[in-house]
């Protein structure tokens, strides 16, 4: 049963995919149509498209390379004698 639904979707699939290329809508075929509503629509796409890398290259490119985060030198001392009375595991 499972291969037949199979096949029955696959050809409908595909016999709606030539109906789509090649039956004519008001003197165009439906593929046309999307493709010139496609090229219309583009323009605006691209430049949202742009508008979006050129935000994050800003982001990107502001990014500082040393840490946010300041300690301090009392906080730094804390922490080492913390980590220097810790029991060392026998070997």
């Amino acid at each position: 049963m499972g291969a037949l639904r199979f096949l029955l979707w696959t050809g409908l699939c595909v016999g709606a995919g030539i109906a789509l290329a090649s039956v004519e809508l008001g003197g165009r075929t439906p593929v046309s149509h999307l493709e010139r509503l496609w090229k219309q629509s583009a323009p605006r796409l691209e430049r949202a498209g742009a508008e979006v890398v050129d935000e994050v290259k800003k982001k990107v490119g502001s990014t500082p390379l040393e840490p946010k985060e300041s300690h301090a030198k009392a906080d730094r001392d804390a922490v080492a004698d913390i980590i220097s009375r810790r029991q060392k595991p026998a070997p």
